[in-house]
């Protein structure tokens, strides 16, 4: 579990009072809203309010399991 440590994001792009930056992951705090894109690392915890259709999560990198395509979570 040690090793996930190295898989979270140093940096993320945050919404706050409307305008986009760059911040740490470290710094989030509950409540805030960070802007993803195909590729992204995500920090810990987060809750998805929008997503496209088409968004999909790769659980491998937690279950060492590889997914076929039917088995990858979709998220709506």
């Amino acid at each position: 579990m040690a090793s996930i440590g190295t898989m979270l994001p140093d940096q993320c792009i945050v919404i706050r009072n409307g305008s986009h930056a760059s911040i740490s992951a470290l710094d989030l705090v509950p409540g805030d809203i960070i802007a993803i894109k195909q590729g992204n690392k995500l920090p810990a915890d987060v809750r998805l309010v929008e997503v496209s259709s088409d968004a999909m999560f790769d659980r491998a990198i937690l279950t060492g399991k590889l997914c076929t395509p039917t088995e990858a979570i979709f998220l709506v």
